[in-house]
Order: structure tokens, then C-alpha cells, then sequence
């Protein structure tokens, strides 16, 4: 998911794909503890995917309170 995809995305959309990434990281987490996994990679993908989704969701709430002030 490239940061343009994210930033298209509602808030709430935001809110359901940082839980999925989130969920996702947890299982590829498990799955190397417990077997050989081919793509270490991908667990340190889903971290940068979790971290620009959170900036995106802070940037909006800042933005928002700021126009409400």
C-alpha cells in the first residue's frame, strides 16, 4: 500500500487497515517463531505500513484540532 493509497483512504478505513496490518504482523510474527518463514522482509514492510497509516490518522487528528479551535 503506497502513502498516496493511504492518504485516500476515510479515517475510519484507516482505523480498519491499521488493525488488519496490525493482525497480519501479529501471524507473521507467530509463524517465524514456530516455522521456517521464506520472506523475513515482509515483517519489517508491515511495520512501515502500520507506522505511515498511525502518521496519516495523527496528521488528521491534528489538522482537525486545529480548525476546531
Amino acid at each position: 500500500m503506497t502513502l498516496e493509497e493511504i492518504r485516500g483512504l476515510a479515517t475510519e478505513d484507516l482505523a480498519k487497515a491499521s488493525a488488519t496490518a496490525r493482525e497480519e504482523l501479529f501471524k507473521r510474527r507467530y509463524a517465524m517463531q514456530t516455522e521456517a518463514v521464506e520472506n523475513t522482509a515482509a515483517i519489517r514492510d508491515l511495520r512501515k505500513r502500520i507506522a505511515r497509516i498511525e502518521t496519516i490518522r495523527a496528521e488528521r487528528t491534528r489538522v482537525a484540532a486545529k480548525q476546531g479551535s
